[in-house]
């Protein structure tokens, strides 16, 4: 079976697009409009990666992905925000890869692609370093 995508994102014109794209590369994608919404799919579902907005009603995205890293630490988590620049970088450490919104697609599904082909061990390789404050892939 195709690697599930969670997409949570509160602009349904990205949800649609996005999740289209996706879609279209064989993944089945999960989408949710609000940050309560997302982390309640991730809490029903087994899901492969996550791409998370930031600036989300309900919960925040840095609150979920404060939460995804103690409840799912190997889950590949893709920020996909307008905040990058407001956000202090330590708050990003979480993140496998950080992308400005818009997004250049061909980028981001190679970032999504690199992902999702790691091993368990390189996972792990990525966790540590997340634990040990090593930035993530910032893009802009």
């Amino acid at each position: 079976m195709s690697p599930r995508i969670l997409l949570v994102d509160d602009d349904p014109s990205v949800r649609a697009a996005l999740g289209r794209v996706l879609q279209d590369l064989g993944h089945p994608v999960t989408a949710a409009g609000d940050g309560e919404q997302g982390l309640a799919e991730l809490q029903r579902g087994s899901f492969d990666l996550l791409i998370l907005d930031l600036d989300l009603p309900r919960l925040g995205g840095i609150e979920i992905l404060r939460r995804i890293r103690t409840a799912w630490p190997l889950l590949p988590v893709v920020i996909l925000s307008g905040l990058l620049g407001r956000c202090p970088a330590g708050d990003l450490a979480a993140a496998d890869a950080c992308l400005e919104k818009p997004p250049e697609v061909p980028a981001l599904l190679k970032i999504i692609s690199a992902l999702l082909q790691e091993t368990p061990e390189q996972r792990m390789r990525r966790a540590r370093a997340r634990r040990a404050g090593a930035a993530p892939a910032v893009l802009r």
